[in-house]
């Protein structure tokens, strides 16, 4: 039965071969070679998608290079366009021009004409048109084309220069051409218009741009269809769409891009194929080894099967076989069973059935009993770092009756310790963090303090909070607040907790606080305020750990940035928590170091709260520059994340200066990207922006505003007056003065100049420093209200609200805006000379006066 069920029963059920259809039965070699054919069908595929999958990389690596290129041809041509048009724009007003219009012959216009060309050594034809009576033409000798009368009528309608254009495309005539109109005295009329013919050769040669990669070529818009220009090499015009398209402005052109199709030739492909039929031989190769020794094995397991049938027919006992294939070994021996019965007196048979009854002993059970309950994790009761410190594990978070509403300001929690902030209140809020990062998905909460004299137990109550709504904590210690961000960041979007009061006096303390990744401000803190009031938070026993992530930036920073050559650096950490980063991270860069005040432990020199916007606080860095003979002072507020810069010469550069240097660095690498500054930087800075190819975005004040605006435009670069940088470019977009100075160090490194002499060569206008009014709580918000409401008072003047009152005139500008970090109202001033400034602070203090007359100004 065994041998049926294993054989279907077919052969042995005496079924004759004659009541079936004879069917050829297939060798080995047969499954061989269908099983050949499936790989190569296989590997054939795979090199299919192989070789497209390349394909569309090249086309795409192509594609990229020649919109590179693109835009370096478009910008070129802009340049000289650019530059078309200033000489067309003082031609326009030359009292020259004005007095050739002016006279009544038409040879006397043409020798005008004529004389004007030697000045335009680079245009083919110069044509003066004159306006008659009624602004009809007076057409010159030389008649225009059609194209070119339309030019005409565009600069004298239009009253500018038109956009420059080819004229005769395909002809052997064609040029460029472009028009502007000459006024009279009083820019009020158009006397007449100059045409003006220029070579081909204006436009650079793109035959080649593309190399490799492709084709390039300028196309026109003509009646609703692009035109390409036909090369001046006489290279065939490639056919169908372009795959990119550049506008160049100032002109009817854009350059045109099309992918090149022969990346792919029949030397590849012949290539292709004999590697193909190489890879196909290998594997016959491989695989027919294989097969000739199954082949043998087979013939061997048959010929052991002949020499048992031979036995029994010989009424011989069977002889011991071995079978070479594991397959054939079942066969065998069900064989030797059947054959065997033809053998009845044969009892060795009978006894070896018998052997089977025999019992086989159980395998007793190991023994193994449920866990212990009193089992724990260690990691779960590792040492309570908290109880070291004083606090006791155990103490719970007690209820708070009352929560000051004011402390909980736009960006950050932030009040006066022991009668706004206490450590019950803190131990409340940490369950509020708790519970919302709880609800983001996260796990961790990374703490962080500076170093005032409170942050220590104010940390401890905030961890306790954490804990109790379940959440692990992670303690870094006494680590700036960039630290904290790049810990969010470095440990996969996870949240955070700043124990700080920034650049407030030392009786302050706060939070800045990050969930899953994002910095809470705005409507989310005062969520915080609202979950506090309503109790609703989760519980839960969260784990603690002590951790250290300073090598962890040290190193990041040090492979991003490189400094190409030592710099003797002065650093002044003012004994905040900067001090425990800065030192090994510029000291790792390379830069000889001086440093001032790096002892976290110390306290504050002075008693005075680091703050880089105030120059008391940057006169020691000052004096320490200049005797030291160092190239840079780098200063830092009291957690880290605002930079203050001292030149070589102990002159103080303000971060708006500071951000056109930054600025034209990242342009120079991603040029037409956004950079984004708060209405306290100055007017210079837009301008520098756009000089160096790049888009200026005014914003609100605050390290907040900022990164939220520096992720929704895109941009790379941002920057506020007070010191706060954030780099996109590189590195994480959070504000990081230590970042930000290294980077800093970068770019002054590659300048062989003393940093004065770099700074000296930038835009810089009379400006007052951040002056601040402190105010009663809530004061400043009513002020501003009756500050907005004189705006319509304000007639020919740029007015910006987003963030308080900015008023631009043509001799300077000035601000005032509620501070968002303490009962105050800031006001700053600039101009290009003195009697600007005075004129704009006049303006403001009548302002003021009617909006708040018993208020004392600070200007």
């Amino acid at each position: 039965m065994r041998f049926r069920a294993l054989f279907k029963g077919k052969a042995l059920r005496g079924q004759s071969s004659e009541t079936r259809a004879p069917r050829k039965a297939p060798a080995v070699t047969a499954f061989w070679f269908r099983g050949l054919l499936g790989t190569g069908l296989v590997v054939l595929f795979a090199f299919a998608v192989a070789f497209f999958a390349w394909m569309e990389g090249e086309e795409a690596v192509g594609l990229h290079q020649l919109e590179g290129c693109s835009a370096m041809i478009a910008r070129d041509v802009e340049k000289r366009v650019a530059a078309l048009q200033g000489r067309l724009r003082a031609l326009g007003s030359d009292p020259r021009m004005r007095r050739a219009f002016r006279v009544q012959s038409q040879d006397e216009l043409r020798a005008e004409a004529e004389s004007l060309a030697h000045l335009w050594p680079d245009a083919s034809r110069l044509r003066l048109v004159k306006l008659g009576v009624g602004g009809s033409e007076d057409m010159p000798t030389e008649p225009l084309s059609y194209a070119g009368l339309d030019l005409v009528q565009q600069a004298k309608h239009g009253r500018s220069f038109t956009l420059l254009e080819v004229h005769r495309l395909g002809s052997p005539e064609e040029h460029l051409a472009i028009a502007a109109p000459v006024f009279d005295e009083e820019n009020k009329g158009v006397l007449g218009v100059v045409h003006i013919t220029l070579p081909m050769s204006l436009l650079p040669a793109v035959e080649d741009a593309g190399g490799n990669s492709g084709r390039l070529s300028f196309q026109q818009r003509v009646e609703e269809k692009d035109v390409t220009l036909k090369s001046a090499a006489g290279a065939e015009t490639p056919s169908g769409g372009p795959d990119h398209q550049v506008p160049i402005q100032g002109t009817s052109l854009h350059v045109a891009a099309w992918v090149g199709a022969d990346s792919f030739d029949e030397a590849f492909a012949l290539w292709a194929f004999v590697a193909y039929l190489v890879l196909m031989t290998l594997i016959a190769l491989v695989l027919w080894f294989p097969l000739r020794g199954l082949r043998r094995a087979l013939v061997l397991d048959y010929g052991s099967v002949v020499a048992l049938v031979e036995d029994a027919l010989n009424r011989k006992s069977p002889r011991p076989l071995q079978c070479r294939l594991a397959e054939t070994k079942p066969v065998i021996k069900v064989l030797t069973g059947l054959l065997g019965r033809l053998q009845p007196a044969r009892q060795p048979l009978q006894k070896a059935s018998s052997d089977k009854s025999q019992r086989v002993p159980k395998q007793e059970k190991a023994a193994s009993g449920p866990a212990s309950k009193e089992h724990r994790d260690d990691s779960h009761v590792a040492i309570d770092e908290i109880a070291a410190e004083g606090v006791a594990e155990t103490t719970p978070v007690r209820q708070i009756e009352s929560v000051p509403p004011q402390i909980f300001r736009a960006y950050d929690i932030r009040g006066i310790v022991d009668r706004e902030l206490t450590a019950d209140l803190f131990g409340t809020i940490g369950l509020a963090v708790g519970t919302e990062a709880k609800e983001a998905g996260d796990q961790t909460v990374i703490v962080g303090r500076d170093t005032r004299p409170s942050s220590k137990a104010l940390s401890q109550s905030l961890v306790v909070g954490l804990r109790e709504s379940g959440r692990d904590v992670l303690d870094l210690g006494v680590v700036p607040t960039p630290l904290i961000y790049f810990a969010t960041r470095y440990q996969g979007q996870t949240s955070g907790a700043m124990v700080t009061a920034s650049h407030n006096p030392e009786n302050y303390n706060g939070l800045k606080l990050v969930v899953a990744g994002v910095n809470l401000a705005e409507e989310r803190i005062k969520g915080l305020r609202e979950r506090i009031a309503a109790g609703s938070f989760s519980r839960g026993d969260g784990q603690y750990r002590v951790g250290d992530l300073i090598s962890d930036y040290v190193g990041h920073a040090e492979k991003d940035v490189a400094i190409a050559r030592t710099l003797k650096v002065v650093i002044d950490c003012g004994n905040g928590a900067a001090a425990v980063v800065a030192p090994r991270l510029y000291s790792a860069l390379g830069c000889e170091l001086v440093e001032l005040d790096c002892d976290p432990d110390a306290g504050f020199p002075d008693g005075r709260v680091p703050d880089p916007t105030r120059l008391e606080c940057l006169e020691a860095l000052q004096f320490a520059v200049v005797t030291q003979g160092a190239d840079l002072g780098l200063a830092f507020d009291a957690d880290g994340d605002r930079l203050g810069i001292v030149d070589s010469s102990g002159k103080v550069i303000w971060a708006d200066r500071v951000l056109m240097l930054l600025a034209a660095d990242v342009l120079s690498r991603h040029p037409g990207t956004d950079v984004i500054f708060d209405v306290k930087s100055s007017h210079h800075l837009a301008s520098e922006i756009l000089r160096h190819g790049g888009r200026p975005v005014m914003w609100r004040t605050g390290y907040a505003p900022l990164r939220a605006k520096l992720q929704e435009t895109g941009a790379l670069l941002a920057g506020e007056w007070s010191g706060h940088i954030i780099f996109r470019d590189r590195w994480f977009g959070f504000d990081d003065a230590l970042y930000a100075g290294a980077r800093l160090l970068e770019v002054l490194a590659l300048d062989p100049r003393p940093s004065a002499e770099v700074f000296a060569a930038l835009p810089e206008a009379i400006s007052t420093p951040e002056l601040s009014l402190p105010l009663a709580e809530g004061e400043a918000a009513h002020i501003m209200t009756a500050v907005l409401a004189q705006i319509g008072q304000l007639q020919g003047l740029d007015l910006y609200t987003e963030d308080g009152l900015r008023v631009e005139s043509d001799k300077g500008w000035g601000l005032v805006r509620a501070s968002n970090t303490r009962p105050a109202l800031v006001f700053r001033f600039e101009a290009d000379d003195e009697a600007g400034l005075s004129q704009i602070q006049d303006l403001f203090r009548r302002m003021m006066e009617r909006a708040a007359p018993a208020l004392q100004l600070p200007f």
